[in-house]
């Protein structure tokens, strides 16, 4: 039980009631979201079904590109540490400043 449940003094039973109308509510609403756009959805696919394989190509370019920019950035910054941080550690470490 959440621990806001328990500070108000909702007994377990009725938290599990809520939560379970609450669950309910939100996968109904989701479903009757899907079921109105539904015709959308399918018109888009159509529209962009000429263009196949370069249609998903160009969705997915930009998001590729920023995952490999982060893992070149986070590879260099791995291999080499800046000064400020070397300064830091020894100065942690009680050594001399560098």
């Amino acid at each position: 039980m959440p621990p806001v449940a328990g500070a108000f003094g909702i007994g377990v039973g009725r938290f599990l009631r809520f939560d379970a109308l609450g669950s309910f509510l939100y996968g109904v609403f989701y479903l009757e979201i899907g079921v109105l756009f539904s015709n959308e959805v399918n018109g888009v696919l159509e529209l962009i079904s000429p263009f196949g394989v370069a249609s998903a190509v160009l969705a997915l370019a930009p998001f590729v590109v920023f995952v490999a920019y982060k893992y070149v950035q986070r590879r260099t910054a791995s291999r080499r540490p800046s000064v400020r941080a070397v300064k830091a550690l020894a100065t942690i470490a009680g050594t001399r400043n560098v």
